[in-house]
């Protein structure tokens, strides 16, 4: 049977019950506050009676004796005025312990905050539908914050009864310097940065759609990635991941094109050349020619679905016409690349052994593809090798599937509140803090992978990428440099690739 995939169990604590004062009109100092009703227990009976988002945490990484500014909305979603909504911080001075805590935390199956600071009244009666603003502060050593580490903060509205109306949970990461934090070597990692899309044609040369037309043009999908990852490209080490039938198409559109061809190849709507495809396809060329690259297959086939179906000569095609089509279109900037990154980092043993017989020596796989063995903590790494069919030994990259699914996670760029983009940026640099920071002395690697189609904000891929460069627990490195390396002696032993995965 094949294994099956599925997210580690997050680990429960114990549910610690707090009373909840009953008004809180009584003046509450600096000092924490340390009754209050637990922060889920009116989200139990139903759905909350508002929405609160978090839109800011500044500093995003606190420091010592930093003073953290938080500010988001509250919105009334329920059908009723809510009267005297307040709202206050919560936090610990605990850090969260594991990588499932953060998880947990997050579902609001985990209580590990108390109120800190002094409640703040947002609305003396807020109206059905009404978003208003507010802006908390505190003070980290008031706290007791005191080790590097990722600890929990939330902002909790409640109505004039004392009642929970809304919460919203996210994470602080804390770092003391580098000295105070026993970290030895910062955690390497290594972007991939995807420019890739639906093939858009066929045996005609014809597109099915004009869909590209606007993903290239300026803000579109592939505008957004090109731009933000060439900003970044040396910088954060960026890896591109380029699939060459698209490449292709762009290139279809740099000159007079056709949109849906019937079957003969014949009509179709015409279009002019596009200015933007000529200016993306330069910019994929320049990115080419200064960082580092691979190319998938041509229009990025499923290798899986090839090998399982036993289209190997229909693989080997594949992996042809993308090497040529990229060295015709990228020019002397390219270099064939013999790495993979099979969809969704799937592959069992009979795909490895097909990209083998490709020329594929390293392979990109979802971390959740090769588990770690064991139920204790061990010190884990991105770097890995497995043996294949063909007898040769691949080398493996650990996307981390977690991050995959963070990123993953963001609205459409355009449909995206500012809230949204925040909290993946903060969880990006939360569970990146954890990593480290659960054997701070250990030299360790991480590979960051987005989906394929992934489609972020322009604002939330700068902010990724500049969180990549500034988390002083953070090392940028490329991909090829990673593949480069041996694997660390004492890493977490991890189970093979399934045998048969379909």
């Amino acid at each position: 049977m094949p294994r099956q995939h599925a997210a580690p169990g997050a680990r429960a604590r114990a549910t610690v019950t707090l009373a909840l004062v009953a008004a809180f009109l009584a003046a509450a100092s600096a000092c924490l506050l340390t009754s209050a009703r637990p922060a889920g227990a009116a989200e139990t009976a139903g759905s909350p009676a508002a929405s609160v988002v978090i839109d800011s945490v500044s500093p995003q990484v606190a420091g010592a004796n930093s003073t953290v500014t938080v500010s988001g909305t509250v919105t009334n979603t329920s059908r009723r005025t809510l009267p005297v909504v307040s709202v206050v911080l919560r936090s610990s001075a605990s850090a969260l312990a594991s990588r499932g805590d953060l998880a947990s935390y997050t579902k609001g199956t985990l209580n590990a905050d108390t109120p800190v600071g002094t409640p703040a009244t947002v609305s003396n009666s807020l109206a059905p539908r009404a978003t208003a603003p507010w802006k908390l502060s505190l003070s980290v050593h008031s706290i007791g914050i005191g080790q590097f580490g990722v600890y929990p903060l939330a902002v909790q509205a409640v109505d004039a009864s004392g009642a929970t109306v809304g919460i919203e949970r996210t994470y602080l990461p804390y770092w003391p310097g580098g000295k105070a934090a026993g970290v030895s070597k910062p955690l390497q990692i290594a972007w991939i940065w995807p420019l890739i899309n639906p093939p858009q044609q066929g045996v005609c040369t014809a597109l099915t759609s004009n869909s590209l037309a606007s993903s290239v043009a300026a803000g579109g999908r592939l505008d957004t990635l090109l731009s933000v990852g060439s900003q970044y490209a040396s910088k954060a080490d960026l890896t591109w991941a380029v699939d060459p039938g698209l490449l292709n198409s762009v290139s279809t559109m740099t000159r007079s094109y056709q949109v849906g061809a019937s079957i003969d190849c014949s009509g179709g709507a015409a279009h002019p050349a596009s200015a933007a495809a000529t200016q993306w396809l330069s910019g994929v060329r320049s990115a080419a020619a200064g960082g580092q690259l691979f190319t998938t297959p041509y229009d990025d086939v499923d290798v899986a679905a090839l090998t399982h179906q036993g289209l190997d000569s229909d693989l080997r095609a594949a992996f042809s016409q993308g090497r040529s089509s990229a060295s015709a279109l990228l020019g002397d900037g390219y270099r064939p690349s013999p790495v993979a990154w099979p969809a969704d980092g799937l592959a069992d043993s009979s795909v490895l052994g097909n990209l083998a017989v490709n020329g594929v020596s390293t392979v990109i796989l979802a971390s959740s593809e090769m588990p770690a063995t064991g139920s204790e903590f061990t010190s884990d790494d991105a770097v890995t090798s497995t043996a294949t069919p063909a007898g040769t030994t691949m080398k493996v990259l650990l996307a981390d599937s977690t991050l995959t699914s963070v990123l993953g996670s963001a609205p459409a760029a355009g449909s995206s509140p500012a809230g949204s983009a925040f909290a993946v940026s903060q969880r990006f640099l939360a569970e990146t803090a954890m990593i480290e920071a659960q054997d701070p002395q250990a030299a360790r690697s991480v590979v960051v992978a987005p989906p394929r189609d992934w489609d972020p904000s322009a604002a939330l891929a700068t902010d990724l990428l500049s969180d990549t460069t500034a988390a002083p627990w953070l090392s940028p490195d490329t991909l090829s440099a990673l593949a480069a390396s041996a694997a660390r002696s004492g890493q977490a032993h991890r189970q093979a690739p399934p045998d048969n995965q379909i």
